[in-house]
């Protein structure tokens, strides 16, 4: 009985590590396997990426949204833009591709804040000219800033609209500088009624006046 207890125990023992043993043999068999068809599906899905990454590449030259060449943007009149500014626009617009469209709604916008740039100097300008219209009406009497206008408009017509188009025609110190250029218009200036004394000279002696 003993005899056949040991030899069963000993056959169940046996039984048992050669089983585990076999099962050992079978995991790694089949995790070796496993590695084996994860190694081989990495490369079937690696070979599939590299061919979805061409076909995408591909799609994307045959849907790129940029034109060849830009066409010249549309602009108000009055607005330009440097050529070497524009240049540089256009290349950004490829790098991003931008359509035609899309570029020029860009553009209308940067042309959009230009003018509310403009807006906003120009009320500055006329705010500035205003106060300074104000100190320069204290500064000077009435009869003076007459004699300021008359040397005003003695310079020439282009000085007048800058000085004009800026407020400097309002500014004490233009004032002021206009106001002696008046004065001396004034004071140059030959009174009517009188005779002139080289009324009855001949043209020699007002050449000549040594010779008289």
């Amino acid at each position: 009985m003993s005899d056949e207890t040991t030899t069963t125990t000993n056959e169940t023992e046996d039984k048992g590590l050669l089983s585990t043993g076999s099962e050992e043999n079978q995991d790694t068999t089949s995790e070796d396997k496993g590695l084996l068809s994860g190694e081989g599906d990495g490369g079937k899905d690696k070979a599939a990426e590299d061919n979805q990454s061409t076909e995408s590449e591909e799609g994307e030259k045959e849907s790129s949204n940029a034109p060849e060449k830009y066409e010249d943007f549309k602009v108000p009149e009055g607005f330009t833009f440097s050529e070497e500014a524009l240049g540089e626009y256009k290349n950004l617009a490829k790098e991003l591709d931008l359509s035609q469209e899309k570029a020029q709604k860009l553009v209308d916008y940067q042309v959009k804040l230009m003018q509310k740039q403009r807006d906003n100097l120009d009320e500055f300008a006329k705010k500035e000219a205003e106060t300074w219209k104000a100190e320069t009406r204290k500064a000077f009497s009435e009869k003076e800033i007459a004699d300021a206008v008359r040397g005003f408009k003695s310079a020439p017509q282009d000085v007048q609209n800058m000085l004009a188009a800026c407020g400097f025609d309002n500014h004490k110190s233009f004032v002021e500088f206009f106001m002696h250029v008046g004065k001396s218009i004034k004071e140059d200036k030959f009174e009517t009624g009188k005779p002139s004394a080289d009324k009855n000279k001949s043209a020699a002696s007002v050449l000549y006046p040594e010779l008289n």
